[in-house]
């Protein structure tokens, strides 16, 4: 058993950050769907075509469908997508690309266009939550819930999670 004093207060603190974040899991699973909530999540390719995959650089697009029940001001959407083995690639939304809301009321849906999909082949998950103004209520929110898969165009022979649009060049 380990005795130094800092392990265990890391270890204590740890304990206490999973404590907290279970307990706001619960608040919010309390709140989930009551006055918003996301019905579906489709995945598209460039042409507008519903897929389940998507070839590597092509063009993709996610749409999320969502009732609001009552008028919501100034909503901020959030997306996350991981790899299917928990790395987070990214997590765009609706504030931080400073695309206001203003309000919403009723169905509607919202979508998110990639122009490029720099994704390597494999296996990833979307995580979809709907925010009030201030980034601290969820009004609904859907974790890792939704798959698509990335496929190999033919050319790709690389590793990681990115591809990255390079060149060498040797320089004397």
């Amino acid at each position: 058993m380990c005795t130094n004093p800092e392990y265990r207060l890391k270890k204590e603190e740890e304990k206490r950050r999973l404590e907290a974040e279970e307990a706001r899991k619960k608040e919010l699973l309390m709140r989930k769907g009551k006055d918003a909530e996301i019905i579906n999540i489709e995945f598209l390719a460039g042409n507008g075509q519903t897929v389940s995959s998507v070839k590597t650089s092509e063009a993709f697009m996610i749409k999320v469908h969502f009732n609001f029940k009552i008028k919501i001001e100034n909503p901020i959407f959030g997306l996350a997508i991981h790899h299917k083995d928990g790395a987070h690639i990214c997590g765009p939304n609706t504030q931080d690309c400073r695309y206001p809301i203003r309000e919403l009321e009723g169905r509607a849906a919202i979508v998110l266009n990639i122009s490029s999909l720099n994704l390597v082949p494999g296996d990833y998950v979307v995580s979809f939550v709907i925010w009030d103004s201030t980034h601290t209520y969820a009004y609904d929110w859907e974790e890792k819930s939704f798959s698509f898969t990335v496929e190999n165009p033919g050319w790709y022979k690389h590793r990681g999670y990115v591809p990255l649009d390079y060149r060498w060049e040797i320089i004397k």
